[in-house]
């Protein structure tokens, strides 16, 4: 199965596994090394980047997005995950090099779940991008259902763009005005 989305860590301690895991069938976990060549023809070549909120991790994730769009690989989302439920701490200032691009620079906050850490990766639940009810196993919480929906919405939403434009790129100059 080919997956939409590759999820990479851009250092320890993100939960990138159980990101993934929570992603579902749409997800897998790629190491930071894969992007520093182009995605294999037969792979989605969007990608997360999951950074803890810190200046460290944030830095890498700002240099890991750079590789990955050198390489031809999209980055659908860097998503940041703190420890706390609360009081997140601000992070946008650590991002500050690409908030003025265009195209691949979206920011995300991954919810606080603290029962994730404490459950085996199997009994997880996990997203359905079908829409599909579960198997009676536990319900993924709703700011997750949001933030999976919201990433899958960018691609699409992006990948009409691409193609709006690429068939107005064929269109010829005489048809525009027809």
């Amino acid at each position: 199965m080919t997956h939409l989305i590759n999820v990479v860590g851009a250092g320890g301690g993100a939960g990138v596994t159980t990101f993934t895991t929570l992603f579902g069938e749409s997800a897998r976990e790629l190491s930071a090394s894969a992007l520093s060549s182009p995605p294999p023809p037969e792979a989605s070549p969007w990608t997360v980047i999951l950074a803890t909120e810190g200046v460290e991790q944030a830095s890498a994730a700002v240099a890991l997005r750079e590789t990955a769009i050198q390489h031809g690989w999209r980055v659908a989302a860097l998503a940041t995950r703190g420890t706390e439920r609360k009081r997140p701490r601000p992070v946008t200032a650590r991002f500050i090099p690409i908030l003025d691009d265009d195209r691949d620079a979206t920011l995300r906050r991954v919810p606080h779940w603290s029962a994730a850490a404490r459950r085996p990766l199997a009994e997880l639940p996990r997203w359905d991008f079908r829409g599909a009810a579960g198997k009676g196993g536990p319900a993924l919480p709703k700011p997750f259902l949001s933030l999976f929906t919201a990433i899958v919405d960018d691609i699409v939403r992006d990948h009409d763009m691409e193609a709006a434009a690429a068939e107005e790129a064929e269109t010829p100059p005489s048809e525009h005005f027809v």
